[in-house]
């Protein structure tokens, strides 16, 4: 496991991890951008709850993601259906 050096709201963080640098760093600026989101014009907002605002916003866009795949993995399956069944019948 190698040791990479991120930023998060202007803060060094060393992590450990066996991903691609560059991988990290996109992951390290996306979050980083979310918690500016957040926090953008509101300099008495403490940085722990810019942290927890940025988790659930976070959590927010995974969960609709993962039920949009679910949804695009059930309309698949039965269109897949569907034509099994075409292909059956004219068989």
């Amino acid at each position: 496991m190698q040791v990479h050096e991120i930023k998060l709201m202007g803060r060094s963080l060393k992590i450990r991890s066996d991903q691609n640098p560059e991988y990290l760093s996109e992951v390290a600026e996306y979050v980083d951008e979310k918690l500016e989101g957040i926090s953008n014009g509101k300099q008495n907002m403490a940085a722990q709850n810019a942290l927890l605002l940025t988790v659930l916003n976070v959590a927010d866009e995974l969960f609709q993601a993962r039920a949009e795949h679910h949804s695009l993995k059930e309309s698949i399956r039965a269109q897949s259906r569907n034509l099994l069944s075409r292909m059956a019948t004219s068989a």
